[in-house]
């Protein structure tokens, strides 16, 4: 079983070894290594082709695609996708660590349940060390597809996963152009209405949480538009395929810190409704949409929005 790893490329000349030689040490062996190079201003791919000198049983199965152009790390993603030609994918950050027997332990679980979707354990990775592990969801997949819609409860991160590519194609969840902030979000709801999904409970990935310049760290208003577009791409999915609505109100809930974020940043209702249709049920989400209209102050429709959330969690 053929299993693609993906890595989008850019700026990270400081971590990118770290990271190369944790791929290349992978225990399994039938791999096939797509490193998007987004224009990096700096030296990661020269770095990125040293460290593959040093391991020239994988030269073969590495691809280095160069794009024209500095698109974003959900087209960075989309391009290593359309490349890769494995049965499964895992993304992984490129100044992030992923333990050597991660593949290993992710091709055993899908040879065992056949699953599309596969989650891990991940810890947090510092200059200092690791930090604090984080345990896939214990939850049925319904509750945990509900918590990722209602926001900010569980991760939605696309990596610390592996998903049968096919899956993918078939259901037609692909990275959007314009989408580099939220684009995690943008697939991972999508991904678990209709996936056959389980999880190991293995650490097999290091997310770095202190670097300068990722989304974590500075929130800028064209970030802000991209993930409500994000929101936009997961509200149109479900409402064409979530026939029974079943998740219709976690959905909404989500849709409201969405709104929230964008009045925090002064777009215009006309702007938020192009970015991410919503006409809500309910009077509760009506009266919501009515007040974005009217310009309520953000810090109000952020408070509506974390006390729907929080007498809706008591339900799940």
């Amino acid at each position: 079983m053929k299993v693609s790893i993906v890595v989008p490329v850019y700026g990270v000349e400081k971590y990118i070894e770290q990271c190369a030689v944790s791929l290349f040490e992978q225990t399994y062996d039938d791999l096939e290594f797509v490193f998007v190079d987004d224009c990096s201003p700096d030296h990661s791919i020269e770095i990125l082709q040293q460290v593959l000198d040093s391991y020239p049983q994988r030269k073969e199965q590495v691809k280095i695609i160069r794009l024209p152009q500095n698109g974003g790390s959900g087209n960075a993603r989309r391009v290593g996708v359309e490349q890769s030609t494995g049965e499964y994918i895992s993304f992984v950050d490129s100044d992030d660590v992923a333990e050597k027997n991660m593949v290993e332990l992710f091709v055993k679980k899908a040879e065992e349940t056949h699953a599309d979707v596969i989650d891990g354990a991940y810890a947090y990775l510092t200059d200092q060390g690791i930090g604090d592990t984080i345990p896939p969801s214990s939850d049925k997949q319904q509750t945990y597809l509900r918590k990722l819609l209602l926001q900010y409860i569980v991760s939605h991160q696309i990596w610390a996963r592996i998903i049968r590519r096919q899956f993918m194609m078939d259901q037609k969840i692909f990275f959007q152009p314009g989408v580099n902030q939220g684009e995690d979000y943008s697939i991972t709801p999508r991904l678990l209405l209709k996936a056959r999904w389980t999880t190991i409970p293995d650490t097999i990935y290091y997310y770095r949480i202190d670097r300068v310049g990722t989304f974590t760290n500075h929130l800028l208003p064209h970030h802000a538009v991209s993930y409500i577009k994000a929101n936009g791409i997961v509200s149109e999915f479900f409402k064409q395929h979530d026939t029974t609505n079943t998740y219709t109100t976690a959905l909404q809930i989500g849709l409201l810190h969405a709104y929230s974020i964008g009045a925090h940043f002064d777009l215009s209702y006309q702007d938020l409704q192009t970015y991410c249709p919503f006409s809500p049920k309910g009077l509760y989400f009506r009266c919501f949409l009515w007040l974005t209209k009217k310009k309520c102050p953000w810090k109000f429709l952020r408070f509506l929005y974390l006390a729907a959330k929080r007498t809706y969690r008591i339900f799940l």
